[in-house]
């Protein structure tokens, strides 16, 4: 399962979530302003900016083509 913590108005998480749904991968968007759970996880890994993407044991923070094209099967 992919996660990305995002928030409004982040151009980066917009244009990863594009990147994931243009490629058919299945994510949970969270939103770190609406949902305060999300917002501990978000700071739980330590990150500061988002988008933060969290795949299994893999996590990365902005919007990395490199990285997300790791998760396209």
């Amino acid at each position: 399962m992919v996660t990305v913590y995002s928030q409004p108005g982040c151009h980066s998480c917009e244009n990863t979530k594009a990147y994931l749904k243009a490629n058919n991968v299945s994510f949970t968007d969270k939103d770190i302003q609406q949902d305060p759970e999300a917002l501990k996880e978000f700071e739980a890994y330590g990150f500061q900016g988002t988008p933060v993407v969290v795949a299994g044991p893999l996590h990365w923070g902005g919007h990395d083509v490199a990285k997300l094209s790791t998760l396209v099967g």
